[in-house]
């Protein structure tokens, strides 16, 4: 259960990233010009209300929780597309595997969505 919804919350903050950064634009298109890997906003929000769910059931700790929310623009600051990077290195902790991140690049991403 762990691990589904770790995995699950990076699927969500990468559905928002794809939304906040470059892609918003296509909102305005009919579901069947969006294609179906593109979310709504009030899917992206469905699906991140479930997750955080699912996150709060099965966290020890906090620390996951509040990465999830930062990386959704929910903490005090707006944060850029390297948080992440933050919620990733956080999953890692939670799940034993220590706090270093393999691939801290996140600007490839965004190159994705141009």
């Amino acid at each position: 259960m762990k691990l589904e919804a770790f995995t699950e919350a990076l699927v969500v903050v990468n559905e928002y990233f794809k939304r906040k950064y470059g892609i918003a634009s296509l909102e305005e298109r009919k579901p069947y010009e969006r294609g179906p890997h593109i979310l709504s906003r009030l899917e992206i929000e469905e699906k991140a209300t479930l997750c955080y769910d699912k996150l709060i059931l099965c966290c020890d700790g906090i620390d996951v929780l509040n990465a999830y929310k930062e990386a959704l623009d929910m903490g005090k600051e707006t944060k850029k597309a390297d948080s992440i990077v933050d919620l990733r290195e956080a999953i890692r902790k939670e799940l034993g595997f220590g706090i270093s991140n393999i691939d801290s690049d996140v600007a490839w991403r965004l190159e994705l969505v141009k």
